[in-house]
């Protein structure tokens, strides 16, 4: 089946998009619970955030593999559960 190069080019965006934001992320760690949420805070861009572990994050556990976390991190932050921590 052809795919037309520009279909092809858009196609990758997203997920070059998402995988260079994932590159972004560090220190994810397991935080505090929240209203009966585990929470997992991480770094990304040199600003601290807090994201919730709920919808189909509520199963993930942070701590076992960095890359992993960072991927965890990234769904946090894209499905909307996650926001900069003001000190």
């Amino acid at each position: 089946m052809f795919i037309p190069p520009i279909v092809q080019a858009l196609l990758t965006v997203p997920h070059e998009a998402a995988a260079d934001l994932r590159c972004r992320i560090s220190r994810v760690s397991l935080g505090p619970i929240v209203a009966g949420y585990e929470t997992v805070t991480f770094t990304l861009d040199g600003e601290d955030y807090e994201g919730v572990l709920r919808g189909r994050n509520l199963c993930s556990v942070p701590g076992l593999n960095p890359e992993a976390d960072q991927s965890i991190a990234l769904r946090v932050l894209l499905d909307g559960d996650a926001h900069p921590i003001s000190l």
